[in-house]
């Protein structure tokens, strides 16, 4: 597609056609559903999928309340538990908005962030996370193998 050296570095290559590695995609997608869930966009059935950890804690928790963190299932089984779309979409979530929005470009200055509260529609959330995903492209560090 790009002509570029066999042994030329991917990373370059996601970047320059703006495509994300199979690991993002699947993050993408869970988060995808999580935000649905936020905006009750999700079929009816679903909707029981996860809970915010507002709804859970009865002690104030102002960082829950104002990011919409989810709570965190127990797991029955460190096997099959921590592998459940339930755990895994909550627990990614927490990550990625505990601070209520997320970064887009190389330095972190406050206008490189995006508010997870100024995202209006489910495009513009899918756009945001596409390019938080890709600039950490730039900052994965080269592994040298001996």
């Amino acid at each position: 597609m790009t002509f570029a050296p066999f042994t030329a570095h991917t990373n370059k290559i996601f970047i320059d056609l703006k495509i994300l590695k199979v690991r993002e995609v699947i993050k993408l997608n869970q988060l995808i559903l999580t935000y649905d869930f936020l905006n009750n966009n999700l079929p009816t059935d679903l909707m029981t999928l996860f809970k915010l950890s507002s709804d859970i804690r009865s002690v104030n928790q102002t960082n829950s309340v104002v990011n919409n963190l989810f709570y965190i299932p127990k797991i029955q089984s460190s096997t099959y538990g921590n592998q459940s779309i339930r755990y895994k979409c909550a627990k990614l979530w927490n990550k990625m908005f505990k601070t209520g929005s997320i970064q887009v470009k190389a330095d972190g200055a406050e206008k490189n962030r995006i508010s997870l509260s100024k995202i209006r529609n489910v495009h513009n959330f899918k756009n945001a996370l596409k390019r938080h995903f890709l600039h950490f492209y730039t900052v994965d560090v080269e592994v040298i193998y001996y």
